[in-house]
């Protein structure tokens, strides 16, 4: 019997990483199921973004399109500490981020199950590595990782 929940976003691991050289902060999305097996992946880059700023992005990135290919619950590793605490309401909210914050609440109440947990494999976290790859490169051209969607199975 196969399972029918092969190729549904169950977790997501989520990064934003900024170049020291150029104000550029790397983005990073990877959306995995039940096997662990990526069913989405994308990274990118932008300029005069802050850290929290990007993170609270792809993590809302990263529910967007869970949701669209019909995930239901959902856990979401990222590896930006504060932006973690803020959702977990463990930490105070900046005023500049409070939007984004709430936005993103919104995006969790559209899931049966939603938690976000601290990533702490640091520079191994493999997100970690698609963004500060994507965040390289400050000779003008944005470098981008094309997207991989993978079809569905629903056999």
């Amino acid at each position: 019997m196969t399972d029918q929940r092969a190729g549904i976003p169950t977790h997501a691991l989520v990064s934003a990483v900024e170049a020291a050289d150029c104000g550029r902060t790397g983005i990073a999305v990877i959306l995995r199921d039940q096997q662990r097996d990526t069913v989405y992946s994308t990274s990118y880059s932008k300029q005069d973004t802050p850290l929290e700023a990007a993170a609270y992005e792809a993590i809302s990135e990263a529910l967007l399109t869970a949701r669209e290919s019909g995930s239901h619950a959902m856990t979401v590793y990222c590896d930006v500490a504060s932006v973690v605490s803020q959702l977990n309401k463990e930490e105070e909210v900046p005023a500049e981020l409070l939007s984004k914050n709430l936005q993103v609440r919104a995006l969790f109440n559209r899931f049966r199950y939603a938690k976000v947990k601290l990533a702490q494999s640091g520079e191994y976290f493999i997100a970690h590595k698609l963004a500060a790859g994507a965040a390289q490169g400050c000779t003008g051209q944005v470098p981008v990782q094309p997207t991989l969607r993978l079809p569905l199975n629903t056999t």
